[in-house]
Formats: C-alpha cells, sequence, structure tokens
C-alpha cells in the first residue's frame, strides 16, 4: 500500500469529524476518539489474525502508512515519555 501524503490524511479525516474540531463539544470528541480507538483494535487484531503484525522484541510495530503524524501528548519531542520524540517525523502544530 503506498503512503498517504498528509492532504489525503486532512481530508480522509475532515470526513469523520468535520473540517474544525475546535468547534466540536468534548463529549463529541471523547465519542469520536472512542471510535477511532475502537477501529484501530479491531484493523490490529485482523492484521494480527492474519499474521502481517510484525514486532520489535515484544512490541508490535503499529503500521502507519504515512511519513506525516500529529503531534499528540503521546508523543511530544523532548518530553520524558517513553514515546516522545517517535516516531521521528515531520509533525503538525499544536
Amino acid at each position: 500500500m503506498p503512503e498517504l501524503t498528509k492532504d489525503t490524511l486532512t481530508a480522509a479525516a475532515a470526513e469523520i469529524f468535520g473540517d474544525d474540531v475546535t468547534k466540536l463539544p468534548l463529549e463529541r470528541l471523547e465519542h469520536l476518539i472512542t471510535v477511532t480507538q475502537y477501529a484501530t483494535d479491531v484493523l490490529l487484531n485482523e492484521i494480527e489474525r492474519r499474521g502481517e503484525l510484525t514486532f520489535a522484541g515484544d512490541v508490535p510495530i503499529i503500521p502507519y502508512m504515512s511519513d506525516y503524524s500529529a503531534e499528540t501528548i503521546l508523543a511530544r519531542p523532548g518530553e520524558d515519555w517513553p514515546g516522545a520524540g517517535f516516531p521521528d517525523l515531520p509533525r503538525a502544530p499544536h
């Protein structure tokens, strides 16, 4: 599968939650993150079921088909957190 571009990711995300997340109420944000996390879990389980999930030691490598990612609290460069700065990809401003 070819890597997705920032524009493709932005358009797909806009289809899910609209163009401006700043206007969404907290309840809607929590609903959307719950749905997307559940979808991620289902998709990872299917990739694993097919025998296609790879590991680095005991840690699964989550397939992410883009060289662009949004900076989040889970992986901000320079913070004392196991995911800080990983992966080392161009980041969206926060």
